[in-house]
């Protein structure tokens, strides 16, 4: 049986989306909710009087902090190391996250695999493996070709374009409000994961339904 496991890093094992709803609150005096993101990220429309490019700039700004070196604030989703403990535990120890960094912030000259690493490392996950790309194309194809049994990732867009490159990959699609399951790819493609139960059980092809 094949147990070579893939998952996305962000919004899957680092979880981006609290400090980035505690900036918006702090910016705007408001909680942002998955219909905030679905008018101005997905829609490009307003929302409480936001408008869509204001938003992208702020979207943009915490991204940029991010990769230029924020990234070391961030936490884990919750139960993540456990879960993925509970794999290696089931015997699922050939363990990678698939990342990329996104090409519109080329001018930054931060190392990001090493950051990355560090940042593994120091959250107790220094068992799992690394893998980051130089973009979405160069992940997919990562993914694609790595012989994994099965893929977790937030972006709808990612499990889509593996499947049109390996379609005997498993796909599952972990959900937050900011995730692109919202309006990309259709939802019999792949599986919704709500938390690091489902997924380890997904993982180990134990979760019920398909």
């Amino acid at each position: 049986m094949n147990r070579k496991l893939s998952f996305d890093l962000d919004g899957v094992v680092a979880d981006f989306g609290e400090p980035f709803y505690g900036l918006f609150e702090q910016r705007y005096g408001v909680r942002p909710t998955s219909e905030t993101f679905n008018h101005l990220l997905y829609n490009g429309l307003p929302w409480n009087s936001i408008q869509p490019d204001e938003f992208a700039g702020f979207n943009n700004d915490y991204f940029r902090h991010l990769y230029n070196g924020g990234f070391g604030d961030l936490e884990l989703v919750e139960s993540a190391v456990n879960g993925l403990r509970t794999l290696v535990g089931r015997g699922y120890e050939d363990i990678t996250i698939n990342t990329y960094r996104p090409g519109e912030f080329e001018d930054i000259t931060l190392d990001t695999t090493r950051f990355t690493r560090l940042w593994l490392n120091d959250k107790g996950l220094d068992f799992v493996k690394l893998e980051v790309a130089q973009n979405e194309a160069e992940k997919v194809a990562k993914i694609s070709e790595g012989g994994y049994f099965s893929h977790v990732d937030d972006q709808s867009k990612i499990l889509s374009l593996v499947f049109e490159s390996n379609g005997g990959i498993r796909r599952g699609l972990h959900v937050q409000p900011f995730s692109g399951h919202l309006i990309e790819g259709a939802f019999d493609d792949f599986r919704i994961l709500n938390n690091w139960d489902e997924i380890v059980l997904f993982c180990m092809g134990q979760e019920d339904g398909r």
